[in-house]
């Protein structure tokens, strides 16, 4: 093996010896001193030429490293991953035959399309385009519609129908009903912050002491709000981690000092913690500020004070229906001990009724996303068939290679099998396209999205998403690759197939 000699090494050589680790190490620990050594020589013979001439020759023997390591790694992949088998037996067919007729199917196909290029990628930017955009908003579906609430008991969650209610039902619902396991109840309120830096408005909540506990809320720092802190005594507050991160740069510090939020001196008590999704059907998206709800005052006595917003936990032996039975008698008492503000014009009790949160969260974006979901699903179905047609096309002219090779005696399940390792192989390659143009795609909807669209922090690629995006690559191989390879064959095109034994 060649050593490199005492002179020093130009940038050009520097640069190329730093790229032959993406060689196979065996070939490099061969060969790798003579390439360099080599290369060497011609940027000696390139440099009479002047600069432009080093920089191609450096280009093109870069390309041609490159491609080198393709093929080395390669071979190296088929001769680690095919069994050895019993090498005494030639007639051994239970360990290397089926791999090598794999690989050697794969070799095929990457042939085939080499020399059609302008199939290939039309094919491919059709199969990218189709799960690219099937993959974007299956993503956004997921995230909005399928993933479960981040919350305790999620499936018991339960939320009180109409935008708001009084404080007299809510304690009505406390009160008279057994149903519920925990119940709270939020009045939604922005603030101003000043004499900290630059005055701002907040997005606020006034919640209940069961706020909390009921979406599983966490601290990061400090503590969150509890029973003393109901009981009208010194303002407290609890900052969401975002704000917290953006107003205060994180500084724990901010626990235990004393913000003035509509000019009240309110001391911070603690900061949510990051992995809090705030329950969107309670409040705003983005809340930056959470106090104490004090139900005193004439506001909270009067029936006709609608401000809250109601959540529950069903017990574990209650269903949907025995809950909704039991509000309904509720309902019936209030409309006879108050019927100015609990029976309706026709004379029976004002309706009260619970959904589950999960639906009352997505209801109203759940029907838009789904008839988009069926859209970009007809486009990728339109895709697959005009890819199943380039390929029929395709067929047409390989009519004489399919003859010739039956001719040989390749049986029709191996001629099948061929076009169905392209098909499939265009489809895994097209996969990986779509699934790029899908992180893109998602990027792109989440900027451009409206802002009534709930859960959407929670939509990114992951690997539920990659799951989709490769099981309708490999669907998409079967549509465009199946159909055309069991395709018959009329008189005038029969290929003489010969069965193998």
């Amino acid at each position: 093996m060649t050593r490199y000699t005492d002179r020093p090494l130009s940038l050009a050589v520097r640069s190329y010896r730093g790229l032959l680790p993406v060689l196979p190490r065996d070939f490099r620990h061969h060969y790798g001193s003579d390439m360099v050594e080599t290369f060497r020589e011609m940027v000696d013979e390139a440099r009479l030429r002047g600069g432009f001439a080093v920089a191609a020759l450096w280009l093109t023997a870069v390309l041609r490293l490159l491609s080198v390591s393709v093929g080395e790694h390669w071979d190296a992949f088929k001769n680690n991953w095919s069994p050895v088998g019993n090498e005494s037996d030639p007639h051994d067919r239970g360990g290397r035959e089926p791999m090598n007729r794999i690989f050697n199917e794969l070799g095929q196909a990457a042939r085939s399309y080499r020399k059609r290029p302008g199939f290939a990628l039309t094919a491919l930017l059709l199969i990218a385009v189709g799960v690219g955009a099937t993959t974007t908003i299956f993503n956004v579906v997921d995230g909005v519609l399928l993933r479960q609430l981040p919350y305790p008991g999620q499936d018991r969650l339960i939320f009180f129908t109409d935008p708001s209610h009084s404080g007299v039902s809510y304690r009505a619902w406390q009160e008279r009903t057994s149903a519920y396991e925990a119940m709270t109840a939020v009045d939604p309120r922005d603030v101003d912050l000043t004499g900290t830096g630059r005055p701002e408005r907040l997005t606020g909540a006034a919640i209940d002491p069961g706020f909390f506990g009921l979406f599983g809320a966490q601290p990061a720092y400090g503590r969150l709000l509890g029973g003393d802190d109901f009981s009208g005594g010194a303002p407290v507050a609890v900052l969401s981690h975002g704000f917290w991160q953006r107003r205060f740069g994180g500084d724990p510090n901010v626990v235990g000092s004393t913000l003035s939020l509509n000019g009240a001196p309110t001391v911070v008590v603690g900061i949510l913690s990051a992995r809090f999704d705030e329950p969107e059907a309670m409040i705003d998206r983005g809340t930056e500020v959470y106090f104490p709800l004090e139900m005193t005052g004439e506001r909270f006595e009067h029936p006709g004070y609608h401000v809250l917003r109601v959540a529950a936990r069903l017990r574990p032996d209650v269903t949907m229906a025995q809950a909704q039975a039991e509000l309904d008698g509720v309902a019936s008492a209030m409309a006879e001990e108050n019927p100015n503000y609990y029976r309706s014009r026709d004379g029976n009790p004002r309706p009260m009724g619970i959904v589950s949160l999960r639906e009352v969260t997505s209801q109203d974006v759940s029907g838009t996303l789904l008839m988009l979901l069926g859209a970009v699903g007809l486009m990728l179905a339109i895709a697959c068939a005009n890819v199943a047609n380039l390929f029929l096309a395709r067929g047409t002219d390989r009519m004489r290679e399919m003859a010739v090779r039956a001719a040989l005696g390749a049986s029709r399940r191996r001629l099948v099998s061929q076009l169905i390792t392209e098909s499939a192989l265009l489809s895994v390659i097209g996969g990986l396209l779509g699934v790029g143009l899908a992180y893109l795609g998602v990027r792109a909807f989440i900027m451009l999205s409206p802002g009534d669209i709930p859960m959407m922090h929670r939509v990114g690629v992951d690997l539920r998403v990659l799951g989709f995006a490769g099981g309708i690559s490999l669907l998409s191989g079967i549509l465009f690759g199946v159909a055309p390879a069991m395709r018959p064959s009329s008189s005038q095109e029969r290929m003489p197939l010969v069965e193998s034994s």
